[in-house]
């Protein structure tokens, strides 16, 4: 968390995406990161909304996704694993 300030849970998340910027002025309050494989992008996005409404946010925007390397079953670095996706993205309020 950027931010230490509670705020009331949301129900709406606004979902900008990669490249994109939001229309309104707006200030960071989470950093939000997923470990999984190239096909569970979905599966983080829907993580990342969950936790934005849990903070309070207004919007999430979502950053390019890096190359995590070689991962085995459960996450763990391996020489002869899966290869993995870092999904991140910044949780944000509207000013």
């Amino acid at each position: 968390m950027l931010e230490d300030r509670k705020r009331l849970r949301t129900e709406h998340v606004d979902v900008v995406n990669v490249g994109d910027k939001p229309l309104r002025a707006w200030k960071p309050i989470a950093e939000l990161t997923f470990l999984g494989l190239p096909e569970e992008e979905g599966k983080a996005h829907r993580q990342f909304i969950a936790e934005a409404k849990k903070a309070g946010a207004s919007a999430i925007l979502l950053l390019p996704a890096e190359d995590a390397g070689l991962r085995g079953r459960f996450g763990h670095a391996s020489p002869i694993g899966i290869p993995h996706r870092l999904f991140k993205a910044t949780a944000i309020v509207y000013e």
